[in-house]
């Protein structure tokens, strides 16, 4: 039935019609106020992640699932000695000489149960020690890896430093104790109808303690 067969009682009047207009303009007013303040809280989410994407001492790279980089930080950029402009759109194993990660990409993409983090060494362009942790990536607009890298340069060195130091240490403690030993297991030898108990058992101390 038409508006225009209605029974004029329940035709609506141009009062109902304003009603109805502001009410409907009132509606699109809260749905945009709504939706510009999700663009504002999306906005400000992006720019804190680019923030921390740029700032972090991590590196950073995002690849796609032929593993290429999509996006690289500066950390990663300064590692490898390219610009990130530079990097972007190239094959991970053409700016990045780590065939261990690529490798454990791999196996990760045949097997998801496949070890996530990896150790490796790298010579070029410095020799650097790197631990990494390797994410999947499902996006509307991108399937593929981001994958973090953490530089242990540093402490594989301080570990080095300390494994040579004992070394060392062990060394210059051992050289004068071994005739110290010797000689006291040859007192005791020679001697060994000569001395009394007491002087048996200084002796017996001595080697003891330069053994242990």
């Amino acid at each position: 039935m038409t508006e225009q067969n209605l029974p004029e009682s329940k035709r609506p009047t141009a009062d109902m019609a304003q009603k109805q207009a502001i009410q409907y303009a009132q509606d699109l007013a809260r749905v945009y106020k709504a939706e510009r303040a999700k663009r504002e809280e999306l906005e400000i989410a992006n720019q804190t992640l680019g923030a921390i994407f740029s700032a972090t001492p991590d590196g950073l790279v995002v690849l796609d699932d032929e593993l290429i980089v999509r996006q690289a930080n500066p950390a990663f950029a300064d590692w490898v000695e390219i610009p990130v402009d530079a990097i972007l759109n190239q094959p991970l194993a053409d700016v990045f000489q780590a065939q261990p990660l690529i490798s454990a990409i791999k196996r990760l993409a045949a097997d998801e149960r496949a070890p996530a983090d990896v150790e490796f060494t790298v010579s070029q362009p410095a020799k650097r020690a790197f631990q990494t942790n390797i994410v999947r990536l499902h996006s509307k607009t991108l399937d593929g890896w981001i994958v973090v890298l953490h530089d242990q340069t540093k402490q594989k060195q301080l570990e080095n430093q300390k494994s040579e130091f004992v070394s060392i240490a062990a060394h210059e403690l051992r050289t004068p104790l071994v005739p110290i030993i010797a000689s006291s297991e040859l007192l005791q030898f020679a001697l060994d109808d000569v001395v009394d108990e007491e002087q048996r058992e200084i002796l017996g101390d001595i080697q003891e303690g330069g053994q242990r």
